[in-house]
């Protein structure tokens, strides 16, 4: 019996381990048995000794329990709803690069989404949508309604006040399962009159944004190529307030250029990959000033995404930075300066039946004229007992791109001098819940902490840099009734908590260390109708932001006016061709700065047509 015991344990445990590490969808093969078969000879195996034992010794209790298991099993049978609950049967599971690709998103609330409107609309109320460039990720939009249509173009056009233009086109030259070739611009210009809050006087917003693309993929039975191209014209003038009286010229010049070519695998278990390798090119340019201020940036990344027996892979990347030279600022302040940025991300991908898990550490080493090192985790967990509840937890973390490309999407008006130092992310851990209790409802709340060594701060457009550690705090809820009427609510709590000062030469001696110009509670509200019998549509937006600070002229801390924005929009379809809408931004008439000294604009009104052919 010790002889028998001993070897049900021993198979036992042997038998747990080749479940665990055996592969979901390739068992590997351990005494000749896969996985389903192993267990299933452990059950036979446990089945004939305790059969053999209780018949020996225990013969009653065999006979008591087999009356329990037919009393159970004539139970089941008249409540096999609730059997069928219970049970549950292994699927075949076959991870991709999408299915990892998916762990680094935080989930959306499982909601039927609200009609989209057939046109976007500009609005240089908001700080993000400033800059109001990049509009091809709505061509994108368009064209994959047009998988399902036989219209390959269209035509958007909107005119306001304060002189505000809207324009959008796109055609799809090819556009088949295999091949996908388009075309795309876009425009957005304002020349409005804007009012000062430091000062009892006004000024000029000039936007100038100009976007041509194209884009390509082919596919074949096991790989899928791809190229993209976009080239962007941005004039403007940095309309910010100054106490000068006979402030300067203030026109500027940003242009963009991106180059982007892909590769992925299709329909191959054994190796999945992705490889990507783009190039970019910033050129900023003053026209008032001399070579001091026209500057460069020449971007190449490599990357590359490689998953391996279905179950581990490693995601890498090379960037590099090139800058024009810089020598006669005579100073280490601007920080131009050509580096190499190298990333590893090795993970695992599991899954069981109600969870998933991405298993991952990621390294990061800069070198050249900037160096740099991270370690972070890369940990992306997922469970889901029932449809309607999912509990994810993320822990990330990495070094920040701040190149000019990048920074000056987020922010145009950062004086050319400046590039803004990239950030490190030891850690950002995100712990959330959501939750839909009925098809159409949908709640998901989170918390979260990150950590950030060198974030930058922008209170007068130059740059201050701080260790700080962030505490979030949020929440999500969607609501659809009968596809009558939706509301979508998000708010954010942010407490900012500054670690430590760096200490830089045009910091102002003396001043308290705080997030500039961040707030520390957002909140955005969405209300659409679509009006019985008419093919008609209204969308009430509310967008709120509260707690923001920053430096006046007098380097003093100064309380930022709160952003209290409310639009509402109307979109009419007339016939599958032509749709018409309008929009009216800044309903409250409210006066706030996006930055410090540059403000919104007043209410105003925006109309026009789109058009599909």
């Amino acid at each position: 019996m010790k002889k028998s015991l001993t070897f049900a344990l021993t198979y036992f445990l042997h038998l747990l381990y080749v479940y665990f590490t055996g592969h979901p969808t390739s068992p590997r093969l351990v005494d000749g048995f896969t996985r389903c078969e192993a267990v299933n000879v452990f059950i036979k195996k446990i089945t004939t000794f305790v059969e053999i034992y209780f018949h020996q010794k225990m013969k009653q209790i065999c006979i008591a329990l087999f009356c329990i298991g037919g009393i159970l099993a004539a139970q089941s049978q008249t409540n096999e709803s609730n059997l069928n609950r219970e049970l549950t049967v292994e699927k075949e599971y076959t991870p991709s690069l999408r299915d990892a690709d998916k762990l680094n998103r935080l989930p959306e609330v499982k909601m039927p989404e609200a009609p989209k409107s057939q046109a976007e609309y500009s609005n240089y109320t908001l700080d993000c949508n400033i800059p109001p460039y990049f509009q091809a990720i709505k061509a994108k939009n368009y064209f994959t309604d047009f998988a399902t249509s036989k219209k390959r173009g269209y035509l958007d056009l909107g005119l306001g006040t304060l002189f505000n233009f809207d324009g959008d086109a796109g055609y799809q030259i090819l556009n088949s399962s295999t091949n996908r070739l388009s075309v795309f611009a876009s425009r957005r210009s304002s020349n409005s009159t804007v009012h000062y809050l430091q000062a009892d006087e006004t000024g000029k917003m000039k936007i100038n944004d100009n976007l041509f693309g194209t884009d390509f993929l082919h596919q074949w039975k096991k790989l899928k190529i791809s190229a993209n191209a976009l080239y962007v014209y941005s004039g403007f003038n940095d309309y910010g307030y100054t106490p000068a009286s006979t402030p300067p010229n203030k026109d500027r010049v940003n242009q963009r250029f991106l180059i982007h070519t892909g590769m992925e695998s299709l329909n191959n278990n054994n190796i999945i990959f992705k490889a990507k390798l783009t190039y970019t090119l910033f050129t900023q340019k003053l026209p008032f000033a001399d070579e001091l201020f026209t500057g460069k940036e020449n971007r190449v990344i490599a990357d590359v995404d490689v998953l391996s027996n279905q179950w581990f892979g490693i995601a890498a990347s090379i960037k590099s930075y090139q800058y024009q030279s810089r020598e006669q600022l005579q100073i280490e302040l601007f920080d131009y300066d050509d580096y190499t940025t190298l990333s590893a991300k090795p993970y695992i991908l599991l899954e069981g039946n109600v969870w998933d898990i991405k298993l991952g550490v990621s390294f990061d080493l800069q070198a050249g004229k900037v160096k740099n090192f991270l370690f972070a985790p890369n940990v992306h967990f997922n469970w889901r007992p029932v449809d309607i509840f999912h509990l994810y937890v993320t822990a990330t973390g990495g070094i920040q791109d701040n190149c000019n490309y990048n920074s000056r999407l987020n922010n145009r008006y950062i004086f050319p001098a400046y590039r803004i130092q990239d950030s490190k992310i030891p850690l950002d851990a995100t712990v959330g819940l959501s939750y839909t209790p009925v098809a159409n409802l949908g709640l998901n709340f989170f918390a979260g902490n990150t950590w950030i060594y060198n974030e930058h701060f922008l209170p007068n457009m130059v740059p201050f840099y701080y260790d700080i550690s962030l505490y979030k705090l949020g929440g999500n809820i969607k609501y659809d009734y009968q596809g009558m009427v939706d509301f979508d609510v998000q708010l954010l709590y942010n407490h900012w908590n500054i670690l430590e000062a760096k200490e830089l030469i045009f910091n102002p001696s003396g001043i308290a260390a705080e997030a500039w110009n961040k707030p520390v509670f957002i909140g955005k509200a969405k209300v659409g109708v679509n009006i019985p019998h008419l093919p008609l549509r209204c969308d009430l937006n509310y967008h709120l932001e509260t707690g923001r600070k920053t430096l006046n002229y007098n380097a003093e801390t100064e309380q930022m006016k709160n952003i209290h924005d409310l639009s509402l929009s109307a979109n009419y379809i007339l016939n599958p061709t032509v749709s018409f809408f309008a929009k009216v931004n800044n309903l409250l008439f409210q006066k706030y700065d996006i930055w410090y000294a540059y403000p919104a604009q007043n209410c105003n009104i925006m109309a026009g047509a789109s058009i599909k052919f």
